[in-house]
């Protein structure tokens, strides 16, 4: 990704390294265990997982220090909170396509709900827009892209 990367660019990158993540770590439990084995291990097996993990190199340079102990609140000064870190990245990221796939939707003429029940029902964001500049209905849109046709026949009654 260069400078010029956009924002679809950014969010799908992050998308692969959280996919990633999670296949690593299932649940938080998994993150836990690893991060304890890695402490038993000492301090550079420490650093390594947190860098891994997507922790700055200062944060992960203080948090596997041996003698490391949160402070303040837990949320931010607890590496063993990544797990739920990465979680809510992964939600964000997704609410924040949907919302401009639905706006996309909305600024070619779909009124609101119906972009809601558009996107509800799997249907590729961009080729509805596509499919609504060409006139076609929310149901129409959603039964072709349902059939995968996109749009190209006509759906039968």
């Amino acid at each position: 990704m260069g400078i010029k990367s956009t924002w679809d660019e950014k969010a799908d990158a992050a998308l692969v390294r959280i996919a990633e993540w999670l296949e690593r770590w299932p649940t938080e439990q998994h993150w836990l265990d690893e991060l304890e084995a890695a402490r038993k291990q000492g301090f550079e097996a420490t650093y390594e997982l947190l860098r891994y993990a997507g922790i700055a190199e200062a944060e992960a340079n203080r948090f596997a220090k041996p003698d490391y102990k949160p402070v303040g609140m837990r949320i931010y000064s607890d590496p063993g909170t990544r797990w739920k870190s990465i979680m809510a990245t992964k939600e964000t990221i997704e609410q924040e396509k949907r919302d401009i796939a639905r706006f996309g939707l909305e600024m070619a003429g779909i009124d609101f709900l119906d972009a809601l029940e558009i996107l509800d029902a799997g249907c590729d964001s961009k080729r509805a827009v596509a499919m609504v500049k060409a006139g076609k209905t929310k149901d129409e849109i959603i039964e072709a892209l349902k059939k995968n046709d996109g749009g190209l026949s006509h759906p039968s009654p």
